[in-house]
């Protein structure tokens, strides 16, 4: 085999084989296509498939695929973007509403600690005048 083999000259793909039974000849996997059967040494085989002329109309529709297909591939990546962006607004108002929700019951549980601390201070103050009171001799 002499190498590297042309794109199909039908639909442009480089998914080719060649084929010793019946008769020698490349064939497209993706087409079906196939050269002519050739009879002779099995590397003028590729020089006779790379030979082949594409016809300016197949060529014309083979770069208006290639267009196509990168538009869609830039389409699909800018969607995924979108969606990346779109998903990343989720998570982060998701969590911007945890913490607001932690920092509120942080706000309640300050507010608690400090009422229990004024509430001991009292009872404190209870005790010792208590016994203060107990301690002090009686008239």
């Amino acid at each position: 085999m002499s190498g590297e083999l042309k794109p199909c000259p039908f639909c442009g793909s480089t998914n080719l084989g060649r084929r010793r039974m019946p008769l020698p000849n490349v064939i497209c996997h993706d087409c079906g296509s196939a050269g002519a059967i050739f009879i002779g040494l099995w590397p003028d085989l590729d020089e006779a498939w790379n030979r082949r002329a594409t016809s300016p109309e197949v060529a014309a529709l083979i770069a208006e695929r290639d267009e196509l297909k990168a538009a869609a591939e830039e389409s699909k990546t800018a969607a995924h973007a979108r969606i990346r962006q779109g998903y990343d607004t989720v998570v982060a108002d998701s969590w911007r509403a945890k913490v607001a929700e932690v920092e509120a019951e942080r706000d309640r549980l300050k507010e608690e600690v400090e009422m229990l601390r004024e509430l001991l201070a009292d009872q404190q103050r209870a005790f010792v005048e208590s016994l203060a009171l107990a301690q002090t001799p009686a008239a």
